[in-house]
């Protein structure tokens, strides 16, 4: 029991690659020809792959891979619906850098650099503060397009790179990420910060499949051992959530703090041996940031 515990520990504390659905941007975009830089550290929390984690790793990983030869069982089940669950929301944490440019009046782009994901962004803002007699507003409004796509390894912590190579497992997944932001400032252009809230919509593409090495079907049994044959699939996943964060600081220096909550269906997946497994739950995306402009 206290080796399980010790290796879910792992998991929750590694930083791991996840597709970056923080929302940390208040709904002004940048001023026309300014920067803002800054850097979040984040964390993703998803209720499936804890529930798989915990299913997944009642037996030892270095006790299955260091057999020559591993049976498909109940516990190898298991382990592939983990390493899949994983690899799809996985839980992390990570340090995220950022860099913005006001391309427009109206709009900027930017660059996310967030543990090993290379990103790429740009929003638009439609709304901003009027206080007219004709009218009267006290909030930005923006809508965004993001854009990330990697391909995913275990690290080398307790041998899980060593899993996935006998499972033969890869993954490769490109995401879309919508978020329609806005945000009460506090002071002229958010000179004191903005409380922001908002809704996000997310695309994912998904592409993985195992070919397992060693892997087989009747070891031990009457019948000559077979390797399990190895499967393809692509998938599609949308995920629909709200987030809201708190920015505060003065002019040029803010701290950040926020929190998004998701929920996906994220299907049934076919697994080795004509096994498959259904998907689906909440993710939290909790962030801590710091952010400059000039």
């Amino acid at each position: 029991m206290m080796r399980q515990i010790l290796v879910l520990n792992i998991f929750l504390l590694m930083t791991a690659c996840t597709a970056p659905r923080a929302v940390s941007q208040s709904g002004r975009v940048t001023p026309h020809e300014k920067w803002r830089v800054g850097s979040d550290y984040t964390f993703n929390i998803s209720t499936q792959t804890t529930a798989a984690l915990f299913d997944g790793i009642k037996t030892t990983i270095e006790e299955v891979i260091d057999e020559e030869q591993v049976s498909y069982d109940e516990t190898t089940r298991k382990l592939s619906k983990a390493l899949l669950a994983y690899s799809i929301d996985p839980l992390s944490t990570g340090l995220d850098f950022y860099l913005r440019y006001g391309l427009l009046e109206n709009a900027d782009i930017g660059y996310k650099y967030a543990t090993g994901i290379h990103v790429v962004d740009t929003r638009w803002q439609f709304m901003k503060p009027k206080n007219t007699p004709e009218e009267s507003s006290s909030l930005y409004g923006s809508l965004g397009l993001q854009y990330s796509s990697q391909s995913y390894d275990l690290p080398s912590v307790m041998k899980l790179d060593d899993l996935q190579k006998l499972l033969g497992y890869d993954m490769n997944r490109k995401d879309v990420l919508v978020p329609l932001t806005f945000s009460r400032p506090f002071g002229e252009e958010e000179k004191y910060g903005a409380f922001s809230f908002g809704l996000a919509y997310n695309f994912t593409k998904l592409d993985y499949g195992f070919e397992p090495l060693k892997l087989y079907n009747n070891l031990g049994g009457d019948a000559d051992p077979e390797l399990v044959a190895p499967i393809h699939g692509e998938k599609t996943i949308h995920a629909y959530g709200g987030f809201f964060s708190l920015k505060g600081g003065y002019k040029y220096v803010y701290i950040s703090a926020g929190l998004a909550i998701y929920y996906q269906d994220y299907g049934r997946y076919e697994l080795l041996n004509d096994d498959s497994a259904q998907l689906s739950g909440l993710t939290f995306v909790p962030h801590l940031g710091i952010e400059g402009e000039f």
